[in-house]
C-alpha cells in the first residue's frame, strides 16, 4: 500500500464521522482539504491507489474529484477515475459518480 492510500484512508475515517456534507465547508475544512492535498501531491499513486480502492473508498472520493481534477489538471488521472468507475457499476449508478468524473473531465479540458 502506497503512502497516498494510507494518508487518504486515514482522513477517509475522519470525514466518516462528520456525515453529512453539507454541513462541510469545502474551501477551508481541514480533512477535506487534506484529502485534496494528499490525492493531489502524486498522480501516479493516486492512480495506483485507484487501482486497490474499495467501491465505498471511490464512492466517498467522489465528492471531491472537482477539486482534485482543479490541483491537478491531470488527464491520465480522469481515464484512471473512469477505468475505476467500471469496476464498481452499483456504487456508480447509486451516487451517480460517473457524473462527477465528468465534471473533473471538463475542468481538465478547459486546462
Amino acid at each position: 500500500m502506497n503512502e497516498v492510500a494510507k494518508e487518504y484512508r486515514r482522513l477517509l475515517e475522519l470525514r466518516k464521522a462528520y456525515h453529512p456534507a453539507a454541513d462541510i465547508d469545502w474551501d477551508n475544512d481541514p480533512v477535506i482539504l487534506g484529502m485534496v492535498n494528499t490525492l493531489s501531491a502524486d498522480v501516479d499513486a493516486t492512480v495506483a491507489f485507484l487501482g486497490e480502492c474499495t467501491a465505498d473508498e471511490f464512492g466517498w472520493l467522489s465528492e471531491i474529484f472537482a477539486e482534485v481534477a482543479e490541483a491537478t489538471r491531470s488527464q491520465k488521472l480522469v481515464d484512471a477515475l473512469y477505468e475505476t468507475a467500471k469496476r464498481f457499476p452499483e456504487e456508480c449508478e447509486k451516487l451517480s459518480i460517473v457524473d462527477f468524473i465528468d465534471e473533473a473531465q471538463d475542468i481538465v479540458r478547459r486546462g
